[in-house]
């Protein structure tokens, strides 16, 4: 159960800078962000990959999985054969797919559309056991006013709409801890309904404002630093433990850096916020 960064916060660094930030911040791996604009992209992902990884590996640094683009590429696509044909010579195992997402009233009945996601994620599935990879599917909160319409998979819930009675040796289920908050569904009970599909988890935090919308009220999502949300980390932290989950835990990062501060330096102090939360749990005669 190693805890990660993600690296679409550390977009402006180079090799050096991402090798000295996880030094800093006494990370225990990358999760590297491979998208458009990033050294590491769906372009040059099948030779740049490799070399990537390795260089990082002889730093002490692993790279247990990547992150692909934010919107849905089908298994068809070159660049989809390119990405997982680096993560095979790098030997990365866990791959984080793009969404598809739904607009209710517009694309047509919600279980038709389920039927569309699964013959996706049916494809990537095949590429995947080709490749040694899993492909993994994210959990992720609405976004109102979302143009492209809401994310399909939006809590454990609806994610096993899409994952139930596939191959959980292929398929697997990432689960955002701040987007169940802001979904309302509570992790230990979400934990429960992916089962064996839970493969990788996110370490967000975040808290909910109300305000008004015109005649009805909404909230605001305020992203934080851990332990200033609303993140019941204890519960988290006892709930994986228990279950024994030994995938990678990747700290997202996604916050405002305060005035005057740096973002490794609270990338560190989250680091050594988690770590304390496993060791917690971990710690030999707790009951969990």
């Amino acid at each position: 159960m190693k805890i990660i960064a993600f690296t679409k916060m550390m977009r402006q660094a180079d090799e050096d800078g991402l090798i000295r930030i996880a030094h800093n911040a006494k990370v225990e791996g990358l999760d590297l962000c491979v998208r458009e604009g990033y050294p590491v992209n769906p372009d040059n992902a099948d030779a740049e990959m490799p070399r990537l990884v390795r260089r990082l590996e002889k730093e002490g640094i692993p790279v247990p999985m990547v992150t692909g683009e934010g919107v849905w590429r089908d298994a068809a696509d070159p660049s989809s054969q390119r990405i997982l044909s680096g993560m095979a010579r790098s030997g990365v195992r866990l791959y984080k797919l793009g969404y598809y997402y739904y607009r209710p009233g517009v694309d047509g009945a919600y279980w038709d559309f389920v039927d569309r996601v699964r013959r996706g994620l049916e494809g990537w599935s095949k590429l995947g056991e080709r490749f040694g990879v899993k492909v993994c599917y994210h959990t992720h909160c609405d976004i109102p006013g979302l143009a492209l319409g809401q994310y399909m998979g939006t809590n454990c819930a609806a994610l096993m709409h899409l994952l139930k009675d596939m191959d959980p040796a292929r398929v697997g289920a990432y689960i955002g801890t701040g987007n169940l908050v802001v979904s309302g569904e509570p992790f230990e009970y979400g934990i429960e309904m992916v089962g064996k599909y839970l493969s990788i988890v996110e370490l967000q935090d975040v808290y909910l404002e109300r305000i008004d919308n015109g005649d009805q009220g909404m909230h605001r999502r305020h992203w934080t630093t851990a332990g200033q949300g609303a993140g019941a980390w204890s519960t988290i932290f006892d709930t994986l433990v228990r279950r024994h989950f030994d995938g990678p835990l990747t700290m997202h990062a996604e916050f405002e850096v305060p005035a005057g501060e740096s973002f490794e330096n609270v990338l560190t102090r989250e680091m050594a916020y988690f770590t304390s939360h496993r060791a917690r749990a971990m710690r030999p005669g707790r009951d969990n």
